[in-house]
């Protein structure tokens, strides 16, 4: 993208940031729900197997932040994609990427 100064990064956080409010919303934050609700009787072992569906619900609320005003909620979306471009792990990712770019 450019590298956090870019233009190209701010237009993702942009992007991120209105999806993220979008998404929060009321009525498509009740869809969701609706939707990993029937997604627990599908036999996926990330819904069935390592939590139960109420664990399952209670990660999904927790990671929309709904507590949080749609301002905060960007704030709160920015310092994570921000921790995440800290994190080691994702680092050395994104350093193979590039390597492979050039074969």
């Amino acid at each position: 993208m450019g590298g956090r100064e870019s233009t190209n990064y701010a237009k993702f956080l942009s992007l991120l940031g209105a999806a993220f409010n979008i998404l929060r919303r009321p009525s498509n934050f009740r869809a969701l729900c609706s939707l990993l609700r029937l997604a627990t009787f599908s036999s996926m072992p990330d819904l069935c197997s390592n939590q139960t569906p109420e664990a399952a619900m209670s990660a999904l609320i927790g990671r929309f932040r709904l507590d949080l005003s749609d301002d905060e909620a960007i704030t709160y979306l920015e310092e994570l994609v921000e921790s995440c471009l800290e994190n080691k792990l994702w680092l050395a990712v994104d350093a193979m990427h590039s390597i492979g770019k050039h074969f």
